[in-house]
């Protein structure tokens, strides 16, 4: 995309990116290009969020980095002759999200892999890739399913029902609120 459509800067959030995921960054950044990130603190304690750029190579550039408490930026300052200013925000969403104690650091390795086999089937198009891409496909897909499915049992063991009600109800998206008709229905 970044290539095929001439693009000098790309603006990125939610690039799930931390620190040591160097080998990704390579992975996502065409030749003569490079990246400038913003990573979600460690001590946040959730996974996801992180702002950044994907550069062209010799573009002179300066980062300020700001430090919000309720959203994630990052500001690109152009220092040559075509001066401007870009700034990526993210604002993550309410904590509505129930994926919290089930998405944990080998989900994120394996969603890491399996994007990192992607990228080379993407670049190489041999049918090796394609299976090593699919096999790990697959792979997470049960991964994931096997901790919700952990994760939830250990939540309703020993929930009152009315707890087992409202984590049902918040898994299925029930909306709480109750429509009563205006006018009796008619009969056919």
């Amino acid at each position: 995309m970044i290539v095929d459509a001439d693009l000098h800067i790309l603006a990125c959030t939610e690039t799930w990116l931390k620190d040591g995921d160097e080998p990704i960054i390579g992975d996502l950044c065409p030749p003569s290009f490079t990246f400038v990130g913003q990573h979600r603190p460690e001590e946040k304690g959730t996974t996801g969020g992180s702002v950044g750029f994907v550069l062209k190579s010799g573009l002179m550039t300066k980062t300020v980095v700001h430090n919000y408490s309720t959203f994630e930026a990052l500001t690109l300052i152009m220092t040559d002759n075509n001066r401007a200013t870009i700034t990526v925000v993210y604002r993550p969403p309410p904590s509505r999200n129930v994926h919290k104690g089930w998405y944990d650091d080998e989900v994120h390795e394996e969603r890491q892999k399996r994007h990192r086999l992607e990228s080379k089937f993407k670049k190489t198009e041999l049918q090796v890739h394609s299976e090593m891409w699919k096999d790990q496909c697959t792979k997470v897909v049960r991964l994931i399913d096997q901790k919700k499915k952990a994760y939830f049992q250990n939540k309703l063991t020993g929930a009152s029902s009315k707890e087992a009600f409202t984590l049902i109800d918040r898994l299925l998206a029930k909306d709480k609120t109750m429509t009563i008709p205006s006018e009796k229905p008619s009969v056919l």
